[in-house]
């Protein structure tokens, strides 16, 4: 669906500017429809103005704004977005903006028409930054990862899986870093999407954890102020001794020597690869990492 493109004039106040808008859509055919009781209960309510039109498979909302982005402006109209894609109940939420200052990267990346923006507003929702990470939380956003990537991308990711890092890396190289070219670093001033790569390292963790040969386990880390995965090495059990026909089980697992443990930083791995592209790899970083832990 094509719309009219309106440019919106520095200074201008918001409430000429979005009668302008108005007149101009339907002037071009379009019936807008005024959210205006809306609009008043957002903490934005004064900088703000809505309407929507029916599409015809997601209801198109437009975001008018003409103030510049000050910071509690920006805060304001993310959370209350969030809040209105989050609400949403029937037709999906397609957003479209309208504003006499250059969008922010973070409200583009989020809200523009893609599944990564779908996949960073639904990290967005889980992580806080203001508050450290409890340690039951790493293996919880790995879970929800791969909600997220089976509902988004069906696909089914399995913790137990190195494979399963192969499509984490391409994912990264493909739709995360686009437009980038695999060996670009991705330029400064663009959005990081650090919600979902929290996510993702949070399930690479997992994949490292659950391997067969190493005993795995979340940790708060000084040096990097985090959490951090630590491994140790899990000796391979003894087989089942058979004696006169009955199977003797095998001796229990010896406890995990974590003094001796590898202390590894998935999630920032996962932040290289993204910052940096294809010089990076999950699936070596993980056969790197595991050989350390048997060979120790």
């Amino acid at each position: 669906m094509k719309f009219p493109e309106v440019a919106l004039a520095v200074g201008e106040s918001l409430e000429p500017a979005f009668h302008y808008v108005l007149e101009r859509f339907e002037q071009a055919g379009f019936s807008p429809q005024n959210l205006q009781e809306i609009t008043r209960q957002l903490p934005c309510a004064e900088s703000i103005a809505l309407f929507s039109i029916n599409g015809s498979n997601c209801l198109y909302l437009f975001v008018v704004v003409t103030a510049p982005w000050e910071e509690e402006l920006l805060v304001d109209v993310l959370n209350s977005l969030l809040s209105l894609r989050h609400s949403a109940s029937g037709q999906p939420l397609n957003f479209r903006f309208l504003t006499a200052h250059p969008l922010p990267p973070v409200l583009a990346y989020l809200f523009e028409d893609s599944v990564r923006g779908l996949l960073e507003c639904e990290a967005l929702l889980e992580i806080r930054f203001d508050e450290r990470m409890p340690l039951d939380r790493p293996t919880y956003l790995a879970r929800q990862c791969q909600r997220w990537i089976q509902d988004y991308f069906h696909h089914t990711l399995y913790p137990h899986q190195l494979e399963s890092l192969d499509w984490i890396n391409q994912l990264i190289l493909d739709h995360l870093r686009s437009p980038y070219l695999l060996d670009q670093p991705v330029d400064e001033a663009a959005y990081e999407p650090m919600n979902t790569l929290i996510a993702l390292g949070c399930f690479v963790g997992e994949v490292l954890a659950h391997q067969p040969q190493v005993y795995g386990r979340w940790i708060y880390s000084p040096v990097i102020d985090s959490v951090a995965l630590q491994l140790c090495h899990r000796p391979a059990p003894p087989k089942s001794k058979s004696w006169f026909g009955w199977l003797e089980p095998p001796e229990p697992d010896s406890p995990p020597d974590w003094e001796h443990a590898l202390i590894l930083n998935p999630i920032g791995k996962v932040v290289k690869l993204f910052r940096e592209g294809g010089i990076e790899n999950l699936t070596v970083f993980a056969e790197v990492v595991l050989n350390q832990v048997e060979a120790s």
